[in-house]
């Protein structure tokens, strides 16, 4: 297994621990790697080969959840 794989999964694993309820800020801030990795490892295509459709779906359902959430409670509201 890749270097970067096993950080995929880090990640990935770590999100699911708390029930896809971190942001990326706040896997970030456990993990100590840069918000903008932590996105890309939780979308990538090598994290749904890793993890499968269902999983990968799962998280992705989650990340759009936490969006939302965030907006409603004052955050930017910006248009996809």
């Amino acid at each position: 297994m890749s270097k970067q794989d096993s950080k995929i999964l880090l990640v990935v694993n770590k999100f699911l621990d708390y029930n896809g309820l971190l942001s990326d800020n706040e896997l970030s801030s456990l993990l100590s790697i840069p918000s903008t990795s932590v996105g890309r490892y939780l979308t990538s295509k090598r994290t749904r080969e890793l993890i499968g459709d269902d999983n990968f779906a799962f998280i992705k359902k989650c990340r759009i959840d936490n969006k939302r959430k965030g907006n409603s409670k004052g955050g930017k509201h910006v248009k996809n």
